[in-house]
């Protein structure tokens, strides 16, 4: 397989960045846009729960690699915070959504595939709403 070598009077490309020609200024990045309502719940739901449960973020997505692309995260429609409660070890799946967000039927399907397998799943908007679900299982 043949390597990328960069023409002489171009800088290598690094990620998504422009290619660009020496001797030209670089230009500025994009700025990030501020983060969302459900991330600010997210990060809620987070510190509320994390004396009662053991929990990862499960990023889910596609990448391209090359000429293919790449499916990353558990499953789709796959809850965005999966874990273990301490006290027993059972599974706990947490989809997180904001106030006026709304829940796919592949969210839908996975959370009821974790409660069928006896595992603690939801759909919560607060962090209030975690610690209840995860208590009252």
């Amino acid at each position: 397989m043949a390597r990328f070598r960069p023409r002489s009077d171009e800088r290598p490309r690094v990620g998504n960045a422009p290619r660009v020609q020496w001797g030209q200024p670089v230009p500025e990045p994009k700025k990030r846009r501020g983060r969302g309502p459900e991330a600010q719940v997210l990060d809620e739901v987070r510190e509320a729960v994390s004396g009662l449960c053991l929990l990862w973020r499960n990023s889910t997505g596609m990448a391209s690699m090359g000429s293919g692309k790449l499916r990353f995260g558990l499953a789709v429609g796959s809850a965005d915070l999966v874990g273990l409660r301490r006290r027993d070890g059972r599974f706990v799946a947490l989809e997180v959504k904001a106030a006026t967000g709304r829940v796919s039927p592949a969210q839908e399907a996975w959370l009821a595939r974790v409660r069928e397998c006896g595992g603690i799943a939801g759909v919560v908007r607060s962090g209030a709403e975690a610690v209840r679900l995860v208590e009252a299982a």
